[in-house]
């Protein structure tokens, strides 16, 4: 089904007399019935965009009316491309409910400029606000939406941030390299993000449903215990506190700038492997440390051994590794407090092959067929006193 130039307007948040223009230059092709394919949106937004970073609309044509262009990958670069509402935000906004400062704090969330509240709606967008729309009316509080949207929009650009640099590294520059024109690239990189849209979508449901799967269990487990102990059917266990360990691999791979700043691909295989093994869950990467939690400090210590035991078979230099014990404060997915300040300076304090714990994970991780040495007292700006510490071996 065709789309008529006013369609193709609206959609690509630009008038009538723009897309005729469009048209006149050879950017975009009138169809035998006088109407434009649904790509034709992608390819007036794409030159709107060329036109905001200084290349005009004439220039433009004229690269493809002389055969040194085409924009002809579009056709196969989306699926179905994003288009824009008849509306801005204000209005989409005001339709569905939402005050102007809560629009204002999911602008910021969703990362998009205040300059473009006024202007055209994305789809994607509109949908989103009408999901967070649905959320208040399901309960919940303003506060819990721009969180969930924040959280989802910053580890998602994450994601496709890395999808870029891999695209770019494994398809782009083998190609160029290879001899491939960059009219030949932009087909080639249209074909292949088509199928890696499609890929990448279902990726991330899979593994969304996996951990949603695996939380669920965790807290039905939790409260059927509680109702269990509550009628005296069972017997409350006794838990350790959970434990953080921070591995510091820095050092790592330093044979180019770019290594520098990051921790070997093989460290973080080995960390995150020997981490899922013992129960733990890599949580974040600080620099080039690697930042695990555990649900009790003898996993973290199992752990941070056996990444000192495997490091130098798999080639790695030898981390430093600090452990501490004790209640940890998760906020929209991340982990804080005193426990993890406190083992990432254990961990910066301690040298290459050692794993350094606190009295806590002493205390509360039994420590049979381990050998230890006492180090300190140990003055650390986590805390206000010295503390001793412990070196961990096997």
């Amino acid at each position: 089904m065709g789309l008529r130039e006013s369609d193709v307007a609206v959609r690509a948040g630009t008038t009538v007399e723009a897309v005729r223009r469009y048209c006149e230059l050879g950017v975009i092709e009138q169809r035998a019935d006088g109407e434009y394919e649904a790509s034709d949106v992608l390819r007036v937004r794409l030159a709107g965009a060329l036109a905001n970073s200084g290349l005009s609309p004439e220039d433009l044509g004229r690269g493809i009316r002389e055969g040194h262009l085409s924009l002809a990958f579009a056709d196969a670069a989306v699926s179905e491309p994003i288009g824009l509402l008849p509306m801005n935000h204000r209005e989409l906004a005001a339709q569905v409910g939402l005050e102007a400062d809560l629009l204002e704090r999911l602008r910021v969330a969703l990362g998009i400029p205040a300059a473009r509240l006024d202007e055209p709606i994305r789809e994607d967008d509109a949908e989103i606000l009408r999901m967070a729309s649905m959320a208040r009316s399901g309960g919940l509080s303003d506060d819990a939406v721009v969180r969930a949207i924040r959280v989802f929009a910053e580890n998602l650009y994450r994601i496709v941030e890395f999808e870029l640099e891999l695209f770019r590294s494994e398809v782009e520059q083998p190609m160029l390299v290879a001899g491939a024109t960059e009219q030949e690239m932009l087909d080639r990189m249209a074909v292949i993000r088509a199928q890696l849209e499609a890929m990448s979508a279902r990726l991330v449901h899979l593994l969304l449903r996996r951990e949603e799967e695996h939380f669920f269990f965790q807290d039905v487990i939790e409260h059927v215990e509680a109702i269990l102990e509550e009628a005296d059917i069972t017997r409350r266990r006794v838990t350790a506190p959970p434990a953080i360990a921070v591995i510091d691999g820095s050092g790592h791979d330093h044979a180019s700038d770019d290594a520098a700043h990051m921790p070997s691909a093989r460290f973080r295989d080995l960390v995150h492997d020997l981490a899922l093994a013992s129960g733990g869950r890599p949580e974040s990467l600080v620099g080039d440390a690697v930042v695990l939690h555990f649900p009790d400090p003898a996993r973290a210590v199992e752990c941070s051994l056996d990444v000192m035991d495997r490091a130098p078979a798999t080639g790695i230099p030898l981390p430093r590794v600090g452990v501490h014990a004790g209640p940890v404060v998760v906020r929209d997915g991340e982990y804080f407090g005193r426990t993890v300040a406190l083992a990432s300076e254990v961990a910066a304090y301690a040298r290459p092959g050692e794993v350094l714990v606190t009295t806590e994970v002493m205390s509360a991780a039994g420590l049979e067929g381990l050998t230890y040495e006492e180090i300190g007292p140990v003055t650390l700006t986590t805390v206000a006193d010295p503390l001793a510490l412990y070196l961990l071996s096997r």
